[in-house]
């Protein structure tokens, strides 16, 4: 839950990077926002 939604911030936007590029790296970072909002809160639920 929590954890992997925080792990997410960091970790989407690399993967994301690598496989895209810039696009990839801000598609990746929209990911990993959104990760961190609906990870802790399926979590908590």
């Amino acid at each position: 839950g929590f954890v992997h939604g925080v792990t997410g911030v960091v970790t989407k936007p690399v993967t994301g990077a690598m496989r895209g590029g810039a696009s990839g790296l801000v598609k990746g970072l929209g990911k990993g926002v959104l990760g961190l909002v609906a990870q802790p809160t399926g979590g908590i639920v």
